[in-house]
């Protein structure tokens, strides 16, 4: 469980998340101007990005879409834009000799060309007056509007239209068109939210009588620049006009009109799309499509026009196609910047926008559920986000941010590839990166605290390699409490007391310094844990906080090392002017409560229960036994590493339960006096007549060990017992315990 103290953190992540995703919320649907602007650049920018790797690999060819080109070679070979009309007569006979099938121009002739005639009467020059008389009546044949009007017969061509923001600029001649509703209401365009303009530079009249229709060569960029959508239609004076791809998909499906169907909200009317050919085109409210992209600049197969007025041989590429004739040349400033690239030929632009028209399906829609869809998908990751986060560790929260970052832009993906859907993108990635963000700080400061918190519980109890694991997780179950199997150690100076009373304060202090030092040491090496120090007397655990399977062979090597320890200190304790330090070590394996234990105001990392009591009671006794180590049964059947010797089985004080009690002698293996192990043989067959009631047999085994081995108190204790027992025998239900009526 959290700590009361890191509530507050969580609380800020999950409330964090909260703001976030009502930020976003707010930035996709209740922004003004200036946000929603800020928000669209960086929806644009994700838009571009997917704009470019989805592009498909092949472009239609029914019909096929080709570009003539008025590149740099071109204006290097035929002279600088404008040309003469006469050129571009050349030109649209050339085309429509060839077999074109449809020709637009994505080129605006919305001023008259001057007359040779009339170029040559306003000189200075004077004309004789035959020659003069001569020119009159060749005008009409040499003027280049009358030239290009007369092409234009020969094939079906769509000029272009510019409107202007100005109401100043109203030049050519503007051809009502012909739109209709296709939703069964009264299509009302002075009330439609199209985009609206002022003026226009539309075909002269002579070149418009002659054209089957026109269009719009507007671009519509968004704020950032990028022409990322199309203008399908253009409002002018409450009348609704076609832009150039628009209307040159009308002529080729033969379409008397446009149906628009449209969708009233209040007081204006929206376009919800336009019918062509039988098939409806998805809108935005204004009329614009997605332009539908199909590769890079070149995509479309593009033929320079100085080519197309020279070449015979590339002529044969029109033939039933439909052509745009524009420019790339730098010069002429007709190049603008989209997802594709920063310099993208408007005509090609143009190229694109009618091959989607006349195949839907390659158009994108943006409809008008997505931003509830939006909106419901918002929800749904800020619940994940707020739900999961808390679950994981710091190192799998930027995964899982990641991950799911990853699964909405698959799913972005999807919409786009699989529906032809177009979603925003930057709300979701942007809650995602966010949350993340803050469920990630809010985990690292939780972290950080709790570092802390486990050199502050364990810092003096476990050695440092075990801090590093607990900091690497799993210790807060231990301080919640547990019960497990472990091992506990006591040891305790024979006599401390005694010994302490010759010391004063600093003397007491170094000596204990001295002996605690190599023996907590000693304890921390075997993995185990420092429970206390009380006075002289040292508590240590294995098993906990950090899961040790061998813990009962770990602490009777340790108790082997101390008692080690403890002779080769000798030699400083003498120099002190102390007798000679001996110490008692109980050791017992058993199941014990482990955890963060005590009050509000003190708490230690501790173990309780009757197993740990246990251990005290057998370090109690080693002074009994004169021994420096006993273990309980259960640790010395869990150390086959180690050799032992059996001591005794008693009942201690407090507990009805008998324990055998055995020695540990060596680590097996290692060196040591064989005649020992002749003595301990010796030893175990007094121990087996003992246990078996042959008193004489036992009482002649003891007396000849104490007398050989003097020093040893368990061989007297033995004798004792058999002869007074030899004296005053048993009954037959005697089992060979011994109960012990002191601690």
């Amino acid at each position: 469980m959290i700590s009361r103290h890191l509530q507050k953190y969580r609380l800020f992540a999950v409330s964090g998340t909260l703001l976030l995703l009502t930020t976003f919320f707010y930035l996709e649907f209740y922004s003004p101007h200036g946000l929603r602007e800020w928000v669209n650049r960086i929806d644009g920018l994700l838009y571009d990005v997917k704009v470019r790797t989805t592009l498909p690999e092949v472009t239609r060819e029914d019909p096929p879409i080709l570009i003539v080109d008025i590149d740099e070679n071109s204006l290097k070979e035929e002279g600088r834009w404008p040309w003469s009309r006469i050129k571009v007569a050349k030109l649209v006979d050339r085309l429509s000799e060839a077999g074109t099938m449809m020709l637009a121009f994505d080129v605006v002739f919305s001023e008259p060309e001057e007359n040779a005639v009339d170029v040559l009467q306003g000189n200075a020059i004077s004309v004789p007056p035959p020659i003069n008389a001569w020119l009159l009546e060749q005008k009409e044949h040499i003027d280049a509007d009358n030239r290009l009007a007369a092409s234009l017969n020969s094939t079906d061509t769509i000029l272009g239209t510019l409107f202007h923001k100005s109401e100043m600029v109203r030049t050519g001649q503007l051809v009502p068109p012909l739109f209709n509703e296709s939703n069964g209401t009264e299509l009302l365009p002075e009330k439609m939210v199209v985009f609206e303009y002022s003026g226009y530079s539309a075909p002269i009249s002579e070149l418009m009588d002659n054209a089957i229709g026109t269009g719009a060569i507007n671009t519509n960029p968004d704020n950032d620049g990028v022409v990322r959508r199309s203008l399908l239609l253009i409002k002018y004076a409450d009348k609704l006009y076609p832009t150039l791809a628009m209307e040159t998909a009308r002529q080729y499906l033969l379409e008397e009109s446009i149906n628009v169907g449209t969708a009233t909200i209040g007081e204006v009317q929206t376009v919800t799309h336009l019918t062509l050919g039988g098939k409806d085109i998805p809108t935005d409210a204004k009329g614009n499509i997605l332009i539908p992209f199909m590769g890079r600049a070149g995509t479309f197969k593009t033929i320079s026009a100085t080519a197309v007025l020279n070449d015979d041989e590339v002529l044969k590429e029109f033939e039933d196609a439909i052509a745009f004739v524009g420019t790339s040349a730098l010069a002429l400033a007709d190049l603008r910047p989209t997802p594709i690239s920063g310099s993208f030929p408007g005509v090609e632009i143009q190229a694109s926008i009618l091959n989607g028209l006349l195949h839907p399906e390659l158009l994108a829609s943006e409809h008008d559920w997505l931003p509830g869809a939006l909106a419901m998908l918002l929800l749904v990751i800020g619940l994940i986000l707020i739900i999961v986060m808390p679950l994981v560790s710091v190192t799998t929260q930027p995964l899982i941010g990641i991950i799911l970052a990853f699964l909405i832009v698959l799913l972005n993906y999807w919409f786009w590839n699989s529906l032809r859907i177009n979603m925003a993108l930057f709300s979701q990635i942007g809650l995602i990166l966010g949350a993340t963000t803050m469920f990630t700080i809010e985990s690292l400061i939780r972290e950080t605290h709790e570092k802390l918190k486990i050199r502050g519980s364990f810092g003096q109890y476990v050695p440092p390699q075990h801090i590093d694991r607990l900091q690497g997780g799993g210790w807060d179950n231990s301080l919640r409490g547990e019960r497990r199997e472990m091992s506990v150690l006591f040891s305790d100076i024979r006599s401390f007391t005694q010994l302490s009373e010759g010391l004063d304060a600093t003397e007491l202090r170094e000596f204990l310094n001295q002996y605690l030092t190599p023996i907590t040491k000693i304890i921390f090496d075997s993995g185990g844990t420092i429970d206390k120090y009380v006075g002289d007397m040292v508590m240590a655990f294995w098993n906990a906080p950090i899961d040790d399977p061998g813990h009962p062979s770990h602490a009777v090597h340790t108790a082997l090392k101390m008692r080690t320890q403890l002779e080769s200190m000798q030699d400083q304790f003498q120099e002190m002017g102390l007798p000679k330090v001996a110490a008692g070590i109980g050791i017992h394996t058993g199941d014990m409560n482990v955890g963060d234990m005590g009050s509000e105001y003190r708490r230690a990392y501790t173990v309780l229960g009757d197993a740990v009591n246990l251990g005290s009671r057998l370090e109690s006794l080693t002074k009994f036994y004169g021994v420096d180590i006993l273990t309980s049964e259960e640790t010395m059947v869990l150390c086959p590493d180690v050799s032992f010797r059996y001591i005794d089985r008693v009942r201690v004080k407090g507990k009805e339960t008998a324990v055998k009690m055995y020695e540990p002698l060596w680590i097996k293996g290692t060196e040591h006096d064989e005649a020992i192990d002749q003595v301990h043989a010796v030893y175990m067959q007094g121990v087996n007549h003992y246990l078996n009631q042959e008193w004489e047999k036992a009482v002649a085994v003891f007396k000849q060990l104490s007398e050989d081995v003097p020093g040893e108190l368990i061989y007297r204790i033995y004798l004792e017992r058999s002869e007074e027992l030899m004296r005053n025998p048993p009954g037959p239900d005697w089992d060979g315990i011994y109960t012990h009526t002191t601690k």
